[in-house]
């Protein structure tokens, strides 16, 4: 494993642990440290891949074919679909709970923050299913 995403990792790590310890062990506080986790990675893995193009470049490689910018944008575009599914989902739920069935009400910022989890995780696995497809 590299260096790079090593550091990025326990980064990411601390940055969730301390915003839990910030917020407390509630719903919102656990949610809210993985997200900052997972916002932590993003930025991780965005400088990873910058400085992988910049070494690609000065080596002579081409960054981006054809096929990646392809599988780039079906992951996108199955990440977006996906993800208005979720917060429709969501928004249902929440909508349904709190005017005829009675189920347990999330509130409003749970909402948000599973809502923004699940539509990042979506993003990453349609991600990985593209570039791993043979």
């Amino acid at each position: 494993m590299k260096t790079r995403h090593i550091v990025t990792a326990v980064v990411a790590a601390i940055g969730g642990i301390y915003t839990i310890s910030r917020f407390g062990t509630s719903l919102f506080g656990v949610m809210s440290g993985l997200n900052v986790a997972v916002i932590i990675g993003i930025a991780g893995m965005v400088v990873d891949k910058a400085l992988n193009a910049k070494d690609d470049m000065s080596k002579g490689f081409v960054v981006k074919d054809e096929r990646t910018i392809l599988i780039e944008s079906k992951s996108s575009r199955v990440a977006f679909i996906v993800g208005n599914y979720i917060w429709l989902a969501l928004l249902w739920y929440e909508f349904a709970a709190d005017r005829w069935i009675p189920w347990p009400r999330i509130g409003s910022p749970p909402v948000i923050l599973v809502g923004l989890m699940a539509t990042l995780i979506i993003y990453f696995a349609s991600t990985v299913y593209y570039r791993n497809r043979k």
